[in-house]
């Protein structure tokens, strides 16, 4: 399968990259770096930031920035956009379309008004589209798009990349619920649905809603994230108590998350849980690991108004994560969304037990009652008694955490995940 792709070139598209680093971008690297060692070759694509080359090598690997268009005339063009619409068309409420701006506009719930018709047509046909856009991507002999939002950045694709073979990653169930708007716009879904030749879904969650919807089942792939299972791995005791020591985190029972602090996240539900279960528990310790976000301001006061101060640690973005999984003793997530976390397969690959809220991918990373607990209501005296019961029962804990390894190895493997994308490549670009 591998070898009639060395002389095909692969290229990724993503929204952001380095030095922005999230789910997208993690598992852009990740394929990006396994395509490679295996001689096929892959390049990425991103939106233009300011400070960085507009080509530029990353870790071995060919990065263009590419300036978008509608960056130059954004603010002013959404402001005539509003201001005609509001002149002409007073009383239309407010909902989602892909515009011609190709981002998040305003239209009539029921039916959408001339303006955004003309908008949503002339995006799609590919009017005022830069060259450049041409120029980078004419050799390649695939596309993959790495998020519905990638769109944004090539709001005409269709019209400058129809003769490509296309790929659409859906990475996160947001994805889903923007195209299940866009439904409304007929010409908008079959672009979206026809111009693919494949779909990649990362959960069975994900998968299970566009079948709903009426998309082919031959169409859909399902390919979860993978995680290096040789970095993140489980430690021994002493090891654990040393790491600890060495990031200066107390020996108390460590429960950890990673996450940006941002209200999708949900990060105030597991410090209310923390808030109950110190009752029973008083030397929990909860350790937070990720950057800043509009919601720091508020966690920071909800843990000074509580006196939780020696009971939480916010220790900010790390580069390396895997030092503060392997010092964990559990596993928490209360994200309102996620398509299938990279976080959560990590600490699958460290062999922690897992407590998280009932978001898409958990069904697919967690058994209840066999390696964590699926929370079904956001509900901080539930998740206070789950962690509760895993943080008081070290036998359970441990078994709990063998299976998640044993998850991790068989299912979520970097190596599987990169045997799933090149069968699939290798069919699509063999039509």
């Amino acid at each position: 399968m591998v070898s009639n792709l060395t002389d095909k070139k692969i290229g990724i598209v993503v929204n952001l990259y380095h030095p922005i680093i999230g789910g997208a971008e993690t598992h852009t690297k990740q394929l990006s770096a396994c395509l490679r060692e295996i001689g096929i070759p892959v390049s990425i694509i991103t939106r233009k930031n300011l400070g960085y080359p507009k080509q530029d090598s990353i870790d071995g690997c060919d990065v263009y920035r590419i300036l978008e268009f509608w960056n130059l005339h954004n603010h002013t063009c959404s402001k005539i956009y509003k201001v005609v619409k509001r002149k002409l068309w007073p009383n239309t409420n407010k909902d989602y379309v892909n515009s011609t701006l190709g981002k998040s506009m305003e239209i009539d719930r029921q039916k959408p008004c001339l303006i955004d018709r003309i908008a949503v047509k002339y995006s799609l046909m590919g009017i005022k589209i830069p060259l450049l856009i041409h120029s980078i991507t004419h050799h390649y002999d695939l596309l993959q798009f790495q998020l519905l939002s990638t769109f944004e950045m090539f709001p005409a694709f269709p019209y400058w990349l129809r003769h490509k073979k296309k790929i659409l990653r859906l990475g996160a169930m947001k994805d889903f619920y923007e195209i299940e708007k866009a439904n409304k716009m007929s010409h908008f879904r079959q672009i979206v649905i026809k111009e693919f030749e494949k779909i990649v879904c990362i959960s069975s969650a994900l998968k299970h809603k566009w079948l709903n919807i009426g998309v082919s089942p031959d169409k859909l792939v399902e390919i979860p994230n993978g995680v290096d299972i040789d970095r993140f791995k489980p430690t021994t005791m002493e090891s654990k108590k040393r790491l600890r020591y060495d990031l200066g985190l107390p020996h108390k029972k460590l429960i950890v998350s990673i996450a940006k602090q941002v209200a999708i996240k949900g990060i105030k539900l597991t410090l209310e849980a923390i808030l109950m279960a110190k009752q029973t528990i008083p030397d929990i310790h909860y350790v937070h690991v990720g950057g800043q976000g509009e919601t720091t301001g508020r966690l920071e006061r909800y843990i000074k108004e509580n006196k939780l101060e020696s009971y939480v640690s916010f220790v900010g973005e790390k580069t390396d994560v895997a030092p503060y999984l392997q010092c964990a003793d559990l596993f928490v997530s209360s994200s309102y969304t996620e398509g299938l976390s990279n976080a959560m397969l990590e600490a699958l690959a460290s062999g922690l037990p897992l407590v998280v809220t009932d978001t898409s991918g958990a069904i697919d990373a967690v058994v209840p009652g066999e390696n964590g607990y699926v929370l079904k209501d956001r509900d901080e005296r539930s998740l206070s008694i789950y962690l509760v019961n895993l943080l008081q029962n070290n036998d359970k804990r441990r078994r709990f955490g063998k299976a998640s390894r044993n998850i991790a190895v068989s299912k979520f493997s970097l190596k599987e995940m990169v045997k799933k994308y090149t069968t699939m490549y290798s069919e699509v670009l063999a039509v």
